[in-house]
C-alpha cells in the first residue's frame, strides 16, 4: 500500500450535524493520496456510521478512545498514530475548499522542511453561510518567515484558523504536542512552538472554512473570564522569550498584554458584562502610533468582530423567522 503524503487528524464526538460536510469536502478534492485519522470519543450518536460510509470513498483510519475527553487528547493521539511525514488537522466541524490538498502538496514538494505552512480561511456560520475571511497578518509566498520574525507577529494573536496549517509529523510530537492544560489556546501554543523548529510560509489562497456556532469552544470556552485570562496570559509569558531582542520583545509583550485585556473584555461582553471593556480600551490608547499598528494589524480585530456579529445576526433572523 502507498504511503500517505499527508494525514488528515479528525477529532470527533458526536458530531453528526456537521461530519458529512467536512468529509465531502475532502471527498471532493482532486489531489488524493492522504489519509484521514479519526479518534472518536465514542459517540452516540450516527458519527461512527457517516465515519463508515466515508471509508468506502477515502483513507480512513479510526481509533475508537473515550478516554481522551476533549479534542487535544483525541489529536495527539492522532499525531502518534499518523502514517504520513506531514499532517494538518480539520475539525468535524470545519471544511476543506476545493484545491487544498494540491496546493499544499505541490508546496511541501517545494519546501519540505518548513515548520509551518499557513493558509487564509473562510469564516462560516452554523449553517455554513461565509460571514467573513480569516487571514493571516503576512507577507505570501515566496517570502519565508524566521522563526524570530514569525513570533513577533503570532505573539500578539492567534492568527492561524484550526483547519489551516500544515507541519511537519515529526516536529509536533518533539515539542510536544498540544499542551493538554491550555484548554483554549493550546492551539496557539502549539503552532508558536513549531514556528521555533523550522521556516513559516503563507500561502495567499483562501483553502479551507472554520465554522463558528454556539456550540464551538470559541463560544463556550471564553465564558470563564478568569479562566480565559490565565489561558491566554500562558501562552504570552511562555513563549516572549523566543523573540531574541530585547527591544522587540518588550514591544511585543506590551502589545501582546493589550491584546489580551481586549480578547478578556470582547470574551466578558459576549456573556453580559462590559465591566472590562473601559480598561481595556485605556490600555489600547496608552500603546501609542507604534502598537496601534502592531495591534491592529496582527490582531486582524476588524475581521474577527465583525465575523462573529455577522454570525450572531444570522442566528438571530433565523430564530426570528422561526417564530
Amino acid at each position: 500500500m502507498t504511503r500517505p503524503w499527508l494525514s488528515v487528524i479528525m477529532p470527533t464526538y458526536n458530531g453528526e450535524r456537521y461530519l458529512r460536510e467536512t468529509f465531502e469536502s475532502m471527498v471532493e478534492q482532486n489531489e488524493r493520496g492522504f489519509e484521514c485519522v479519526v479518534v472518536d470519543g465514542g459517540s452516540t450518536d450516527s458519527t461512527r456510521a457517516i465515519i463508515d460510509e466515508f471509508s468506502r470513498e477515502l483513507d480512513v483510519r479510526l481509533f475508537v478512545r473515550p478516554e481522551f475527553p476533549n479534542w487535544v487528547g483525541k489529536t495527539n493521539f492522532g499525531f502518534g498514530e499518523a502514517a504520513a511525514d506531514h499532517v494538518c488537522m480539520l475539525h468535524s466541524d470545519d471544511r476543506w475548499l476545493p484545491g487544498r490538498a494540491a496546493a499544499v502538496r505541490r508546496t511541501l514538494e517545494r519546501h519540505p522542511d518548513l515548520a509551518l505552512l499557513l493558509n487564509p480561511s473562510l469564516v462560516i456560520d452554523q449553517d455554513g453561510r461565509t460571514v467573513g475571511k480569516w487571514r493571516c497578518p503576512l507577507v505570501p509566498a515566496p517570502q519565508i518567515y524566521s522563526a524570530d520574525a514569525l513570533l513577533e507577529h503570532l505573539i500578539v494573536q492567534n492568527f492561524v484558523a484550526v483547519p489551516a496549517p500544515t507541519f511537519r509529523r515529526d516536529a509536533a510530537i518533539a515539542v510536544g504536542g498540544i499542551d493538554p492544560v491550555l484548554w483554549y489556546t493550546g492551539d496557539w501554543d502549539f503552532y508558536l512552538k513549531l514556528a521555533r523548529t523550522g521556516p513559516t510560509l503563507y500561502l495567499d489562497e483562501l483553502l479551507s472554512c472554520f465554522r463558528i456556532h454556539g456550540a464551538s469552544l470559541t463560544m463556550k470556552g471564553s465564558a470563564n473570564v478568569d479562566a480565559f485570562r490565565e489561558q491566554l496570559e500562558t501562552v504570552l509569558e511562555r513563549h516572549l522569550p523566543g523573540i531574541g531582542s530585547e527591544q522587540r520583545r518588550d514591544a511585543a509583550r506590551r502589545v501582546g498584554a493589550v491584546s489580551n485585556e481586549i480578547d478578556i473584555a470582547l470574551a466578558a461582553a459576549v456573556h453580559g458584562s462590559w465591566s472590562e471593556l473601559p480598561a481595556a480600551l485605556a490600555a489600547l490608547a496608552a500603546l501609542g502610533p507604534a502598537g496601534w499598528r502592531s495591534y491592529f494589524r496582527d490582531s486582524r480585530i476588524v475581521e474577527r468582530v465583525s465575523s462573529r456579529l455577522r454570525a450572531r445576526g444570522n442566528l438571530f433572523a433565523v430564530r426570528k423567522a422561526a417564530t
